[in-house]
């Protein structure tokens, strides 16, 4: 893509990598921490921040979207997440995410 338009801007002849084929990309299964480890780690943290590791290492959530929640995020009655809007690298939101458009709920286990 960067050669073709540096063909089109006339600053080399001709692409001499057009026709030839990437490597294989392998994807590795994502890794991922046991409940228990989740657990473990939590409890050596200082709140209000183990909460953070708690709602992260059991559902998931990115940085982004796990630092973007806020009040009328949770529902506590139906013990519901909802993950709708992500921050951008400066703090401000981001809502042209996926989840903007179909905003995840993630339903919190308890412990009964």
């Amino acid at each position: 893509m960067v050669l073709d338009g540096a063909v089109d801007d006339g600053i080399i002849p001709r692409n001499v990598a057009r026709g030839v084929k990437g490597p294989k990309v392998v994807r590795d299964e994502a890794a991922y921490f046991a409940p228990e480890q989740v657990d473990a780690l939590a409890e050596v943290i200082a709140p209000p921040y183990d909460a953070l590791v708690r709602i992260m290492g059991t559902l998931g959530l990115r940085w982004s979207e796990a630092v973007a929640l806020r009040r009328q995020s949770v529902d506590l009655l139906r013990r519901r997440l909802r993950v709708d809007v992500s921050l951008e690298n400066d703090g401000a939101p981001d809502k042209d995410t996926c989840n903007a458009q179909r905003p995840t709920i993630a339903r919190v286990r308890g412990d009964a």
